[in-house]
């Protein structure tokens, strides 16, 4: 059997409530074997508690350009990203970026280079960060450019928005 990792002493939140208990860490999967080989770390007087889930995050785009106008470096601006959202207890989340006609950080130029920065990222990431890609219903003509940038970056979140104004 492989090493895990026991944590022990914390109170964890669980399906019933929270409560005292052990919890092994097995090459990424939680386990109800205990070995003797497992390393253990002690978690007295803490909680453990699952991650949120963020499904559709907006809050990062100040990071990428922290004043109007002024896009930085897109892969150096994901550290803060990620800081932020752990330090909010939210371990996944998918950062919503357009592909509109405004342009600008809503334009395709701009989500390629998005997708690209994350792509990058991914290297050390330590949370599951991802693209939600919200594309606008008119945009047909872009299609191909649509499949080739979700095929190419693993996209697996696309919403279809229709900001047109309609009367």
């Amino acid at each position: 059997m492989e090493r895990g990792l026991r944590l022990t002493g914390a109170e964890v939140l669980g399906p019933a409530g929270i409560a005292a208990a052990d919890v092994i860490l097995r090459a990424g999967r939680f386990s109800a074997q205990i070995d003797a080989q497992d390393h253990n770390l002690r978690l007295d007087g803490l909680w453990l508690l699952p991650g949120i889930v963020d499904l559709h995050g907006d809050g990062f785009e100040r990071h990428l350009a922290p004043r109007r106008g002024m896009v930085s470096d897109l892969g150096h601006s994901l550290r803060p990203v990620e800081a932020e959202l752990a330090q909010n207890g939210i371990t996944t989340a998918w950062a919503a970026q357009f592909w509109s006609w405004e342009g600008g950080m809503r334009g395709p130029a701009f989500a390629t280079r998005f997708a690209k920065a994350l792509s990058g990222a991914c290297d050390w990431l330590r949370l599951d960060l991802r693209m939600q890609l919200r594309v606008e219903a008119h945009m047909i003509e872009d299609g191909d450019a649509i499949r080739e940038l979700v095929s190419a970056h693993g996209i697996d979140y696309l919403v279809i928005n229709d900001h047109l104004p309609h009367r």
